[in-house]
């Protein structure tokens, strides 16, 4: 039987497994799907992300902005950001894409950057890489400290022109990105596209705001 861990400890190490492979990787130009190649690209460039958040000399606003670029690096945040908003993407303006589009970068970064100070020594290991298509790939690996069973952390990672990009997330079975999607396909049913980016600029606000108090 598998022990139970806490909400907010299961939250850490979630937060902890997706900084874990946030960065770039070269694949070779016009190859096909390559397992190895995915599984490396998130173990070398997750000990990267790690350095980032064991890296005590540097402050909080440094430390942002080299999440920051993690994410930009690592993740394909306008193709996550479109499959999370679903159908009603189509139904917003120009203008409110355009803001949501910002808003949902910098909500994932805000959001998650104040948590990733919970990092405790969790170290992880690649499982398997198996593709999914002719350009996916599901990589699995485990995460934990070894004080209890380790969590299952499965990325899905897209081979995008000679680059890799995480596109989803999934632990222990969840999609994470699937998880979001239902969030906000309930707030816009109640308070309308408008009422998710009140919702948005409101969050985003607040952990700036924690952040700037922090420094």
């Amino acid at each position: 039987m598998r022990m139970q861990v806490t909400f907010p400890r299961l939250r850490a190490l979630v937060i902890v497994a997706v900084f874990l492979a946030v960065a770039e990787s070269a694949a070779p130009a016009g190859a096909a799907v390559n397992p190895d190649a995915a599984a490396g690209f998130v173990k070398t460039l997750g000990d990267s992300a790690i350095a980032v958040l064991t890296d005590k000399n540097t402050n909080q606003s440094e430390r942002r902005r080299r999440y920051r670029e993690l994410l930009d690096a690592g993740f394909a945040v306008k193709t996550i950001a479109r499959f999370v908003i679903g159908r009603y993407w189509r139904m917003a303006t120009p203008e409110q894409r355009d803001e949501y589009l910002r808003l949902f970068r910098e909500f994932v970064l805000e959001t998650y950057a104040s948590r990733l100070d919970s990092y405790a020594g969790e170290k992880f290991k690649i499982v398997s890489a198996k593709p999914l298509d002719n350009k996916d790939t599901i990589v699995a690996t485990e995460i934990g400290s070894g004080d209890g069973p380790p969590i299952r952390v499965d990325y899905r990672v897209r081979r995008r022109d000679d680059n890799y990009k995480i596109v989803d997330v999934m632990v222990e079975g969840v999609s994470l990105i699937t998880t979001q999607r239902q969030e906000f396909a309930s707030i816009i049913n109640r308070d309308g596209i408008e009422g998710l980016l009140a919702l948005l600029r409101e969050r985003t606000a607040k952990a700036k705001a924690s952040a700037t108090a922090a420094n």
